[in-house]
């Protein structure tokens, strides 16, 4: 990995995506890569809280305009803390073909993902989004599962 020109990290916006999210910046950082944070509402959940509210178009709006806003806000802190332009991607689908596929689309260089413990049995039958990717994934893939100190 001597010269890194795109890096695709994929995040839920919890607090071990951004780790990986600031890591990813920190290395965008190093190498002059461009950096794009990829967010992918699941079809599944979006389709669950269709049936449960009866205007579903504005419940889905408004769960899109709040990941939409979210995702927003962690791009704008990490582009000032780190000096970057950060790209923005907002996605319904499933997570693991919606990060795998930006990633040929974008001829990443590497994807940066977040590891959280799934618990022993979804670890072991399934395995975690972060593994998944991993082996879906024809990119290099760096799981993170701390805070980063340096790049």
């Amino acid at each position: 990995m001597s010269h890194l020109k795109t890096i695709v990290a994929a995040t839920d916006l919890s607090t071990p995506s951004r780790h990986a999210a600031d890591r990813a910046a920190r290395m965008a950082k190093t190498h002059g890569a461009v950096l794009t944070l990829v967010h992918t509402l699941g079809s599944t959940a979006l389709d669950d809280l269709r049936r449960w509210l009866s205007d579903s178009a504005a419940a889905q709006a408004a769960v899109e305009a709040d990941a939409r806003d979210r995702l927003n806000a962690l791009a704008l802190e990490l582009g000032q803390r780190h000096g970057l332009d950060v790209r923005e991607l907002l996605v319904t689908g499933h997570a693991v073909e919606a990060v795998t596929q930006h990633a040929v689309e974008a001829g990443a260089d590497l994807v940066v993902t977040g590891t959280r413990g799934a618990g022993f049995f979804r670890g072991v039958v399934v395995g975690s989004t972060a593994e998944r990717i991993a082996r879906r994934s024809g990119r290099p893939v760096l799981m993170v599962r701390h805070a980063p100190h340096e790049p």
